[in-house]
């Protein structure tokens, strides 16, 4: 609990009233330390891909609902895991799917 800060038990009862209102049962502070540490992460892990999609050149844009992914062929997508088409070349591809690749194009 030492990296939980004043502000952050301030927001958590503030959200788990919000909660209890909803009944919804209140997160507790490991919860809620949890999913801090693993937004913070999967935000750092995009600013790392966009800044290496800086440096290649490679863009990409996210693709339509009726796309598959090239290697998976699952036309599935989730928030971390983004279905990608490469602008160069419209290659569709999931996120996951374009680590076995060291450039789309």
């Amino acid at each position: 609990m030492c990296s939980v800060i004043l502000q952050d038990l301030a927001w958590l009862g503030i959200v788990n009233d919000l909660r209890r209102a909803s009944k919804f049962s209140p997160l507790t502070v490991d919860q809620f330390e949890l999913a801090i540490d693993r937004f913070e992460k999967e935000s750092f892990a995009a600013t790392l891909d966009r800044e290496q999609d800086r440096k290649t050149g490679v863009s990409v844009s996210t693709a339509g609902a009726d796309s598959h992914c090239a290697v998976c062929a699952e036309t599935g997508t989730h928030s971390t895991n983004l279905l990608l088409v490469c602008d160069a070349c419209s290659l569709t591809v999931h996120q996951v799917c374009s680590a076995h690749f060291t450039r789309i194009c």
